[in-house]
């Protein structure tokens, strides 16, 4: 009897797993919309603010000119200033010459992996959409 409910336990911790994916994935932005998929660089040594985060939450790009490691260095930060990590150096290189020109990126979690016993480091996906002139924006006209 005992083995008879360790099993409906393990079913029903398996079921809850795997519906708790699926609203996330529901939320997660549309494959239509323009932009990219990335994944946040260093995300380890965040971990505390990365298990606060959800599907679907806008995250902040903010450029670091002045970092001692990289000069491109784009840092992913929380709406609440928590950080979670950087851009990766490469994708940084292309997108910090465009921020500091004024394009505006608008980064939203797409996917929250790991976090589980087998992979207990939460790792994050974003989704940058296309981005928007500043400029543009403030004349009133938008450029694409």
């Amino acid at each position: 009897m005992s083995a008879t409910i360790l099993v409906i336990a393990i079913v029903a911790v398996v079921v809850f797993l795997f519906l708790t994916r699926a609203k996330q994935r529901a939320k997660a932005p549309s494959e239509t919309t323009p932009g990219f998929y990335t994944k946040i660089a260093g995300i380890s040594y965040h971990q505390p603010a990365a298990k606060r985060c959800s599907v679907g939450e806008t995250v902040e790009l903010i450029r670091e000119p002045d970092n001692p490691y990289d000069r491109n260095a784009v840092r992913v930060c929380r709406i609440n200033g928590s950080q979670l990590g950087h851009l990766n150096a490469r994708l940084a290189a292309d997108l910090a010459y465009r921020i500091d020109r004024g394009e505006v990126y608008t980064a939203t979690i797409s996917d929250i992996t790991g976090g589980m016993r087998e992979k207990p480091t939460i790792g994050i996906n974003l989704h940058i959409a296309e981005p928007e002139n500043i400029g543009a924006v403030i004349s009133g006209t938008r450029e694409r």
